[in-house]
């Protein structure tokens, strides 16, 4: 199994962000020869991953013929063993069907863009939430289910979602429990198009200040740059001191500042590429 972004990406996908390294582990055993389930809970020996965590892990992946299993009868015991095998050539193939959605959330530009609508705790969790609505998953149970994300935090992330525009619920009432439920649906388009603001609205604002300290001459304090910061128009009104600790002002070397302007431009315009070709796709 090769250990890269994607692969790591596709495995939280399937079994969760806080459960890809136990399936990770898990892999590893069976590459290395070992087939059951009691087996693996002997050699990974992680106090959070107890055997029905690894069955159910198994399964999560055996829905996706990641892994495959059998029934054998000891030959000693007598009992009957279910043994596992991992089948590294669907996995790939799955990854390689899931690239084009990680291109999508987890390019860097729309993690930037997810990052303002959620705490840092949360973001990866949200990401996975959409892979969730992505896949037809509509109820935060499900989803709950799918990606053993609390269900606490798999509903407050989809109001999030729905306050940025990018899901929206229908609310059904049961006739017999009179009780409500939701079944949520991620608005593609409205999420293309608010990334696409979100890249345009950066990449305008990084342009403009590099045109802006390559045709500008700018001042800072001599002692603590942080005082001040201004273009000669403002730096003369304080007659070239600066207004917090009246030491002189002296010219802001904007090289370095204008190289990681150029960085950041040039892969924004980089990455923005690699969402239009997956969108294309």
């Amino acid at each position: 199994m090769k250990n890269n972004k994607i692969t790591n990406n596709f495995l939280k996908k399937v079994v969760g962000p806080d459960n890809s390294d136990n399936v990770k582990k898990i892999i590893r055993k069976l590459e290395s020869g070992v087939e059951t389930e009691d087996e693996l809970y002997e050699k990974i020996n992680q106090k959070n991953l107890t055997k029905e965590n690894i069955n159910k892990l198994l399964n999560k992946l055996h829905e996706l013929s990641i892994t495959e299993c059998e029934e054998k009868e000891d030959p000693e015991t007598k009992k009957t063993q279910v043994l596992w095998k991992f089948n590294e050539e669907n996995l790939n193939e799955k990854i390689e069907e899931f690239s084009r959605q990680n291109e999508i959330i987890n390019n860097p530009i729309s993690n930037d863009f997810l990052e303002e609508k959620v705490d840092s705790n949360d973001l990866e969790y949200i990401k996975y939430i959409i892979l969730a609505l992505i896949d037809g998953i509509e109820t935060d149970e499900a989803i709950h289910e799918k990606t053993n994300i609390k269900l606490n935090t798999v509903r407050k992330l989809l109001y999030k979602l729905h306050d940025a525009s990018i899901a929206n619920y229908k609310r059904n009432k049961d006739p017999e429990t009179q009780w409500f439920t939701y079944t949520w649906r991620f608005e593609k388009e409205e999420y293309i198009e608010k990334i696409t603001e979100f890249h345009t609205k950066r990449l305008n604002a990084r342009e403009s200040t590099l045109e802006d300290l390559e045709n500008n001459l700018y001042f800072v304090c001599c002692m603590e740059p942080e005082h001040f910061k201004g273009d000669y128009t403002e730096s003369s009104e304080y007659e070239f001191y600066c207004p917090v600790c009246d030491y002189e002002l002296e010219p802001y070397d904007a090289e370095a500042e204008k190289k990681l302007l150029k960085r950041e431009i040039s892969k924004d315009k980089r990455n923005f590429k690699k969402i239009e070709a997956a969108i294309n796709e």
